[in-house]
């Protein structure tokens, strides 16, 4: 089911939360990773990325570093 929305839906399809994102994670249905990293430790919260049978390479495609100190981070799978 989840594979058939990228054949329903023309354009962009952003996913978020860490529940319904790993659905699409697990199933290699990402194409794109776009990570705000933030200055700040909370030392608390669920991961936002599932556990996995083998690592997902990826490959840095863009960053952006803004004045709050936090980071843009744009990863495609490798």
């Amino acid at each position: 089911m989840l594979a058939r929305l990228r054949t329903e839906f023309p354009g962009e399809l952003s996913v978020a939360g860490p529940t319904l994102a790993a659905q699409f994670i697990q199933r290699g249905l990402v194409d794109e990773y776009r990570v705000v990293v933030h200055p700040v430790i909370l030392g608390a919260g669920l991961p936002f990325f599932p556990g996995l049978e083998t690592p997902v390479g990826l490959r840095l495609t863009e960053t952006r570093q803004f004045a709050s100190g936090a980071m843009y981070l744009s990863y495609a799978p490798a």
